[in-house]
């Protein structure tokens, strides 16, 4: 009788390792930005991806998917129905700082930000488990040494996009089917992704041959996909004295520029004192330099007026 009871218990195992999705939990890749060599690519034609490769991720109640950071990302997984996680926040200080010639900034007194404490909380190498009922966050790859993938169980059916809380508009997407369902396999995922990266580096090497409007100059030129330029268009430009110039973003762009005028190159590392290079260092701290995170002068007045003695930010 025991015999037969285990013989049945085994036979029933049999059938159950030949039911589709029943061999065991499946894991897919999602890439945070461009990966190597394409990122490589992009960089080579000063542009970067501010997209998830592949942005849609289809898989089966109980299957996995791994996030890999390539470059400033992560991976936000909000309650479903919530939006990303605000990427500044503001701290107790205030700005208490004046400009070239001594005079207080217009935003003396207002808070100082600093980047969301949620997203310094690295959690990759670890692995959650996600519903849709609670928020899951890898938070950003600021750890020491190179990231580990950050991990998710999805363990119930349904479509949940996720963010990354740095780029605004770069999502993606999990659709949950039932277990047992026939999923899309490695090879087509996987597909799917050298398919995204192909588009990302062709746009990018469109967006070389921007040209905007005469009067204007784009901080950065953005393109389909989350794929951005990241450079001046014009880089360089002549104008006579008394020429009004629009600095502007780029519609469709992920990313976040300023447009910052000063002393300094923040590509020279032994620049240290430099207005440009205080600046671009405090967004490697807790807390931002109020003059790199407000603009200079107040929200819709006239345009400004742009001297050698003017050491402002836009």
């Amino acid at each position: 009788m025991v015999f037969r009871s285990v013989v049945a218990a085994l036979g029933a195992a049999a059938v159950w390792a030949m039911l589709p999705g029943a061999a065991g939990a499946a894991t897919r890749h999602v890439d945070m930005g461009a990966p190597m060599p394409a990122a490589q690519k992009l960089q080579q034609l000063s542009a970067d991806a501010n997209a998830f490769f592949p942005s849609r991720t289809i898989i089966n109640v109980g299957d996995r998917v791994e996030f890999m950071p390539y470059g400033f990302h992560n991976a936000d997984l909000p309650r479903r129905g919530r939006g990303p996680a605000p990427l500044f926040v503001p701290g107790a200080d205030k700005a208490n700082v004046t400009d070239a010639l001594g005079a207080p900034f217009w935003f003396s007194g207002q808070a100082v930000f600093g980047f969301n404490p949620l997203l310094m909380q690295p959690k990759f190498g670890t692995t959650a488990t996600y519903t849709g009922r609670q928020s899951v966050n890898s938070g950003l790859p600021v750890g020491p040494g190179p990231p580990k993938p950050f991990t998710v169980r999805f363990t119930r059916q349904g479509t949940y996009s996720f963010f990354c809380d740095v780029h605004p508009g770069m999502r993606g997407s999990v659709t949950v089917r039932r277990r047992g369902s026939q999923a899309p396999s490695a090879a087509v995922h996987r597909k799917r992704a050298r398919l995204q990266v192909a588009a990302a580096i062709r746009t990018a090497r469109a967006l070389r041959r921007t040209k905007p409007a005469p009067t204007t100059v784009l901080v950065g030129a953005a393109g389909r996909g989350g794929v951005e330029s990241q450079a001046f268009y014009p880089a360089r430009k002549t104008v006579k004295v008394g020429t009004i110039l629009r600095f502007a973003m780029d519609q469709g762009s992920r990313d976040i520029h300023t447009a910052t005028t000063g002393p300094g190159d923040p590509m020279n590392e032994k620049d240290t004192s430099s207005l440009l290079n205080v600046l671009a260092a405090s967004f490697q701290s807790p807390q931002i330099d109020p003059r790199a995170f407000y603009p200079s002068d107040p929200p819709g007045g006239p345009p400004v007026g742009l001297t050698p003695a003017l050491r402002g930010n836009g």
